[in-house]
């Protein structure tokens, strides 16, 4: 079985886990408490407006024989640790994230078809069908 022959299956189900992720994510309230407000919100908004775009982390610690220094130590105990992903400024666009989850989508189901064409023959039964490129999509998706 070639690939080619799939790409209706792969079009299809690409378009419902976008649909069903999207659903899922507006509607179900598994992340709305993920996020927590600061404190003084302007004040830290003030106190990281000149950082660039990047990731952070803080304390930092350069390399690991940074982590035996008693300075770091200190500041370790002492605290605040945190991870910061610094956004450039201005209104996130939704449209280039909402195309860049459907090209994953696309992506595996590209992979749950090429599993799928290279285990099984053309005239396999559904549920082994639904077996091999329901194995591979799960762990695709939950490797994401």
């Amino acid at each position: 079985m070639s690939i080619l022959t799939l790409w209706q299956p792969i079009l299809l189900s690409a378009v419902l886990a976008f649909i069903a992720g999207s659903v899922i994510w507006m509607f179900m309230p598994w992340h709305k408490n993920d996020w927590i407000k600061v404190p003084d919100e302007e004040g830290v908004r003030n106190a990281l407006r000149g950082l660039a775009p990047g990731q952070y982390n803080l304390p930092h610690c350069a390399d690991q024989a940074a982590l035996k220094d008693p300075d770091m130590q200190q500041k370790l105990k002492d605290g605040p640790l945190a991870f910061m992903t610094i956004l450039p400024s201005g209104v996130p666009a939704m449209g280039p994230k909402l195309a860049l989850m459907f090209a994953y989508n696309v992506v595996v189901a590209i992979v749950c078809a090429y599993f799928v064409s290279r285990t099984l023959v053309p005239d396999a039964e559904y549920l082994a069908i639904f077996r091999v490129s329901g194995a591979v999509a799960f762990v695709a998706y939950g490797m994401a």
